[in-house]
């Protein structure tokens, strides 16, 4: 089974502020209609040191069910009230339908506010205005490492020639990169991506395959790299 029927999962990488999703963190959340699969949804403003500001995990407890979410967000004050003049994207695209959270998975993507207020956001409410599901079972995360020009192991995105990806699952996928330039935030106040740009297209990976994806060491001023499963 090919999860890029193109569909599949996002994924952390990279080591700049973290890897991993976001867990026990408070937040709104509203479907728009009742679907076969429940997911769940939790907003992180500010998270533990060595994590990323700004998220919004989304949780699938269905154990053969991947979902495919559309989801819109709704910026909220510290008393829950709608802040309108800020706006809400996200980084990997869970507001366009590009994120698949596989069964019985935990992903997340990373959020950006603009707009006057924007420094008010405590919440965010997330109305998922479409949810396709599909058959899944025995999808695993890509693990990804940095590679120098002889293959060898590199530590930072910037210095790196490629990004070697792999899948150790069941379903083949597809994979972008995107590359981001972190905003150095006052004391208090939480970490947003300020630039943000895909590095190459979509590639696809067969399962239990790696391939290196070629980066461009010095062409962009990103902080990190994050890698993440994508439709094509």
């Amino acid at each position: 089974m090919l999860l890029a029927w193109a569909l599949a999962a996002c994924s952390p990488s990279g080591s700049d502020p973290a890897d991993g999703p976001v867990r026990d963190a408070a937040a709104s959340a509203s479907q728009s209609a009742r679907t076969e699969v429940d997911l769940r949804y939790a907003y992180s403003r500010i998270a533990d040191t060595g994590s990323i500001d700004q998220t919004i995990s989304i949780t699938n407890p269905s154990h053969d069910l991947a979902a495919i979410p559309t989801l819109s967000f709704q910026a909220l004050d510290a008393n829950s009230d709608p802040l309108s003049a800020v706006s809400v994207t996200t980084v990997f695209g869970s507001d366009k339908g590009l994120v698949v959270v596989p069964a019985n998975y935990e992903v997340f993507d990373i959020l950006r506010f603009e707009g006057t207020g924007s420094e008010r956001v405590v919440d965010v409410k997330v109305t998922a205005t479409a949810i396709q599901t599909m058959k899944d079972k025995g999808t695993t995360y890509p693990e990804v490492d940095y590679v120098d020009a002889q293959g060898r192991p590199a530590e930072n995105a910037w210095d790196a020639h490629a990004a070697r990806v792999r899948n150790p699952g069941a379903n083949g996928y597809v994979v972008r990169l995107v590359g981001i330039h972190w905003h150095q935030p006052q004391a208090g106040r939480s970490q947003q991506a300020r630039d943000i740009a895909p590095v190459g297209g979509p590639v696809q990976i067969d399962a239990r395959t790696e391939i290196d994806i070629p980066l461009s060491p010095g062409s962009a001023p990103f902080d990190s790299l994050k890698a993440y499963i994508s439709i094509e």
